[in-house]
């Protein structure tokens, strides 16, 4: 089955890199206290963690919005992850065995912590400022997003089977409530604190590109995948049609003919469905990679420069047409592609 993803659920904020010395960092009267029950109870804290836990360590470092220190449980596989990216070297153990960061691990951790206390309303939405979320208190967070997404199935023997789908986030910070009481994002195990989230997020933002992407947005447990999740949210809304065969008939009306679409010569003029369905067949063989390279030589050849971007793209378009048409006409009579669309 192919699948597709598309789009940022959460986007860190940019902070400028500040390294300190291991001097200063001895220098500093901030250190965290286990006695701590409120978020806010130290000078110069923003946010002060009340979460202890084996296998976690306090970790400190400066908050980009106020300038003061955030104090956060982060746990020992997340400060793995961050040695192994940026060294030891900004990921500082102190004399008591609390972590200071610095340099581009502060950089990127606190990026996140500003995203999350602030653009995802992590600290108002802890009203009591006790450190950690109840369900009430969650649901005042942003921490979610909609996607829309749509699939092709291909009618077999009664059954609709699924052979492409692909989702794309139409809206990112979105309430983590809504009138349905469903959740795109971690709706499973939802975020029980500020640091329960900070580490979610460091430990599936894979490539440090300091952005969640729907991709690992979807990856918050071992167990859970992309594929995983987009199948679960179209055998539900296969469950919510009713008559299969009419919403069938219906959608090929508005999607003008799917057979149609496929077949059309004008490419140029294919509308926003094409468009979709082209980004799920992306699967290129080394075939359709020796074609495409092959005309665009040619076209290089021909025209004594190279291809622009509008034509590399045509290029690219009429390979997977070529693609999609031979799947169609491969299709056994009156078992034809058909396209659905829903939202989450």
């Amino acid at each position: 089955m192919t699948i597709g993803t598309h789009g940022t659920a959460f986007t860190s904020y940019d902070v400028e890199t500040n390294y300190k010395t291991q001097e200063e960092i001895d220098k500093e009267k901030v250190s965290f206290d286990e006695t701590v029950s409120q978020t806010h109870e130290v000078e110069e804290v923003v946010y002060h963690t009340t979460t202890q836990i084996d296998g976690a360590k306090a970790t400190t470092f400066i908050d980009p919005v106020t300038k003061k220190y955030a104090i956060v449980s982060l746990e020992n596989e997340t400060l793995d992850k961050l040695r192994g990216k940026f060294g030891e070297d900004d990921v500082i153990k102190k004399e008591d065995g609390s972590i200071r960061l610095t340099g581009d691990a502060e950089a990127f951790v606190s990026g996140w912590f500003a995203d999350i206390a602030y653009s995802r309303n992590f600290l108002k939405a802890d009203a009591n400022n006790d450190g950690q979320l109840s369900e009430d208190e969650y649901k005042n967070t942003f921490n979610n997003f909609g996607v829309e997404g749509m699939a092709i199935t291909e009618r077999k023997g009664g059954n609709e089977e699924l052979i492409a789908v692909s989702e794309k986030i139409v809206q990112s910070y979105g309430l983590a409530s809504n009138e349905s009481g469903y959740v795109n994002y971690r709706e499973y195990d939802k975020a029980i604190s500020l640091d329960d989230e900070l580490n979610t997020t460091i430990q599936i933002d894979n490539n440090f590109d300091s952005e969640m992407s729907l991709d690992e947005a979807y990856s918050t447990k071992e167990d859970k995948n992309a594929q995983a999740v987009m199948t679960r949210h179209f055998e539900e809304f296969i469950k919510s049609i009713g008559d299969i065969d009419e919403y069938n008939v219906e959608m090929d009306k508005n999607s003008k003919n799917f057979n149609k679409l496929l077949n059309e010569e004008n490419i140029e003029n294919f509308d926003l469905n094409i468009n979709f369905i082209l980004d799920l067949f992306m699967q290129k063989d080394q075939k359709e990679q020796d074609r495409i390279i092959e005309k665009l030589l040619q076209l290089k050849e021909d025209n004594k420069e190279e291809p622009s971007i509008d034509v590399m793209d045509k290029v690219y378009t009429q390979e997977h047409l070529q693609r999609i048409t031979q799947a169609q006409k491969d299709a056994k009579e009156n078992n034809g592609l058909h396209l659905k669309t829903y939202s989450k």
